[in-house]
């Protein structure tokens, strides 16, 4: 009725996206983020598919006050034969077809944040040159023979256990070793159910125009009491498919 409140509440006013929550266990890990935010330790960010890794990557950029910008990489898109240009950059002549000097992805990202997105399905590169850039902060471009110095925070996301990969000798132990500095385990959506109004509102906010009334009560109960198995991204696809339906 008209005095009742609302039944999905919005974002909190100064809430970055994806960090705010009602969950103890995830905001002990937010509590973490914003402690090591401002830091150069890397950071990786775990959790099934569509929980919004890299929104919580954008967040950590955000609260690190880096100027630069915040480069994401698709590692699992990267083609095996390119992957060391794309992301090193390349010098003119190093390879058929290199006709001027390429800054590559990581030259990009100096002075800001570096998103390595499912690193576990990274294809096969040098690892010296990976970890040239994670623990001596320079960059050797493909057909260079001079390193770049670079300033950048490297956050790196996976849907995979790199634990067991490890184990199972399928990710290089001293790489997985420099890219997890900090640990952060993203909660699946149905382990968060007490967001879900949080999450709907800040959603609401970004694909429904102003003047949009929001939700019926039919419809805020289907959407409360569904499991969400492929989580927040399938939360997002249901609301932009409900926008432009209503």
């Amino acid at each position: 009725d008209e005095g009742a409140s609302a039944l999905l509440e919005r974002v909190p006013d100064g809430g970055l996206p994806g960090v705010v929550t009602l969950l103890p266990r995830w905001q002990r890990e937010i509590d973490g983020i914003h402690q090591i935010a401002r830091s150069q330790i890397p950071m990786l960010v775990e959790g099934e598919s569509g929980t919004g890794k890299e929104v919580i990557a954008r967040a950590i950029h955000q609260m690190s006050g880096r100027g630069g910008a915040f480069v994401p990489v698709n590692c699992g898109a990267l083609p095996e034969n390119l992957v060391e240009s794309e992301l090193f950059g390349y010098k003119r002549g190093a390879f058929s077809g290199a006709q001027s000097d390429h800054p590559g992805l990581v030259k990009a990202a100096d002075g800001g944040t570096l998103f390595l997105d499912e690193i576990g399905d990274m294809p096969p590169i040098s690892p010296a040159a990976l970890l040239r850039v994670l623990q001596e902060r320079e960059v050797m471009p493909v057909g260079g023979t001079k390193a770049t110095p670079i300033d950048l925070r490297v956050v790196a996301a996976t849907h995979r256990d790199l634990d067991d990969m490890v184990a199972e000798q399928q990710f290089r132990h001293d790489l997985f070793a420099r890219l997890a500095g900090f640990r952060i385990e993203v909660p699946p959506l149905a382990e968060r159910r007490c967001d879900l109004g949080i999450l709907i509102g800040a959603l609401h906010a970004r694909l429904f125009p102003p003047e949009h009334p929001g939700f019926d009560i039919d419809a805020a109960r289907l959407l409360l009491r569904y499991p969400w198995p492929l989580n927040v991204r399938e939360l997002e696809q249901a609301l932009a498919t409900a926008q432009v339906l209503a």
